[in-house]
């Protein structure tokens, strides 16, 4: 996953680097009006030297996205299904099984709210002209 920005500000080990949002039909929202894409600034990491004003690229692996994938959409959705198998084979009727899939879900969303308070995303700040 690769993500261009601007450096707004450098500190000791983080950047704050301001980046704009991009559409799902990659178009330029700003124009066309069509759908929200704001600008956003994120802190993370950052390899070499850096000014504020600096263009970088914001790099995360592969591997690293499609673990943060998981207990971002995944985890939730186990816990969901875990929830609403659990209600009904407990009192054997709909309600209950559409109740344990709502707590599933909120438990699953409260774990994945955590893991992530605890993990780092590990996306990483590179200057975009001396990438490849």
């Amino acid at each position: 996953m690769v993500q261009r920005g601007y450096v707004t500000e450098v500190g000791d080990k983080f950047v704050k680097v301001r980046i704009e949002r991009q559409s799902a039909c990659g178009g330029n929202c700003a124009s066309c009006l069509g759908c929200p894409a704001e600008a956003k600034i994120i802190e993370c990491p950052y390899r070499g030297k850096l000014v504020k004003g600096d263009r970088v690229e914001l790099v995360m692996e592969d591997k690293r996205f499609f673990k943060n994938v998981f207990w971002g959409y995944g985890l939730p959705t186990v816990f969901l299904i875990a929830g609403a198998a659990l209600g009904f084979a407990i009192f054997k009727k709909e309600g209950a099984s559409v109740l344990g899939a709502v707590l599933g879900l909120a438990l699953g969303l409260t774990l994945t709210r955590l893991v992530f308070k605890r993990r780092s995303t590990e996306i990483v700040a590179v200057l975009a002209d001396k990438i490849r």
